[in-house]
């Protein structure tokens, strides 16, 4: 997390998009306006996201994972 913070601020920017699921505005000390961007996710068809990623963590031994297994 130290890193990140140190990496985001580092940055010459105007404002940080915090586009992730946890709010990492609240956990890091940016030096900078941060702003939360939310979303929504619509699957349509198939592969859906809980099957690659499903895939990805059985290919990486981490099957189960997910579930805190």
């Amino acid at each position: 997390m130290k890193d990140l913070e140190r990496t985001i601020n580092a940055v010459d920017c105007d404002l940080v998009l915090v586009a992730t699921p946890i709010d990492l505005g609240a956990l890091l000390k940016l030096d900078k306006p941060a702003l939360r961007a939310g979303y929504e996710l619509e699957e349509i068809g198939s592969p859906k996201l809980s099957d690659i990623l499903d895939g990805f963590l059985a290919k990486h031994g981490l099957a189960g994972a997910a579930e805190g297994g």
